[in-house]
């Protein structure tokens, strides 16, 4: 969150990156999980190719396996803003 300019990169690699990392956090605690997937709170306001790769590393997240509770609900909330 600190670092937006890779956070956003065109190629959408460091939203992967997160979102892989959030699925592995969640299994051992769901709250950091979730705290970080806060991050995604921009993605609405970026341009449309940074919006898509956004919208698609939570969409897979979300499609991708379990998630706790915690992870689940404000993943669905990003998805839903």
């Amino acid at each position: 969150m600190s670092n937006p300019a890779q956070f956003t990169r065109p190629d959408g690699a460091a939203f992967r990156f997160v979102t892989d990392v959030v699925a592995d956090i969640d299994t051992r605690n769901p709250q950091v999980a979730a705290r970080v997937l806060t991050g995604f709170r921009i993605w609405q306001m970026l341009e449309p190719q940074r919006r898509e790769a956004a919208r698609a590393a939570l969409t897979s997240l979300q499609e991708g396996g379990k998630l706790s509770r915690n992870t689940a609900d404000i993943s669905a909330r990003m998805l839903a803003e």
